[in-house]
């Protein structure tokens, strides 16, 4: 299911700090939207809001036609990774893709069929046995975006999740996600620090 995302005059401050000032934007269904600015700018801050890590000060969040502004984020039906990934290190790759999953309680076999499609679009259907600590970076970061592509969220975010990563490695997943984007069509939301003294 893919939704639009909305900002509608939003602000937001951290005390002095204007980090968005009454923006208004709209990523389309099926759009996959780069926040590409230096640090500092509100990028995170944007997709935070988004999840509802961080509360809007004024103005309004629409995913697709519903104002989720003040709804709870485990009725927004949003996917977010993370910088450090989040995966739990004490389950296996299997595990970890299949925890949100049994949360919504998805029968066995479906989570079973779940598993087998997202894991082979990431290309980790070999590790499912795999414990985290047993995996690089750019591993972990296919673990987490299959974990989170499973439960099949409108709205799909990224803060920063390739900054761990050495550049060769950034320009392999980054390409991949456009390829996994195309594959699911679902919404998306990446933020990318640019360094401007390079």
């Amino acid at each position: 299911m893919v939704a639009t995302l909305t900002f509608d005059h939003v602000t937001k401050r951290f005390g002095k700090v204007v980090a968005i000032n009454e923006s208004s934007l709209t990523v389309k269904e099926d759009e996959f939207l780069v926040l590409l600015a230096p640090s500092g700018c509100g990028k995170m801050s944007a997709i935070q809001m988004v999840a509802r890590l961080e509360e809007v000060m004024y103005g309004s969040i629409f995913i697709s036609d519903e104002d989720v502004t003040c709804l709870p984020p485990r009725k927004r039906n949003v996917s977010m990774i993370f910088q450090n990934y989040a995966v739990r290190p004490h389950m296996t790759v299997f595990e970890n893709i299949a925890y949100p999953l049994r949360f919504m309680k998805v029968s066995k076999d479906e989570i079973d069929r779940i598993e087998n499609e997202f894991s082979g679009m990431v290309r980790i259907e070999n590790l499912l046995k795999r414990y985290p600590s047993q995996l690089p970076g750019g591993q972990q970061q296919r673990v987490a975006v299959a974990r989170d592509l499973a439960v099949k969220p409108k709205i799909f975010l990224m803060g920063e999740p390739l900054s761990n990563l050495d550049a060769k490695l950034r320009g392999s997943i980054h390409t991949e996600f456009n390829t996994i984007h195309a594959k699911i069509g679902a919404t998306g939301v990446l933020s990318l620090t640019i360094d401007l003294k390079q």
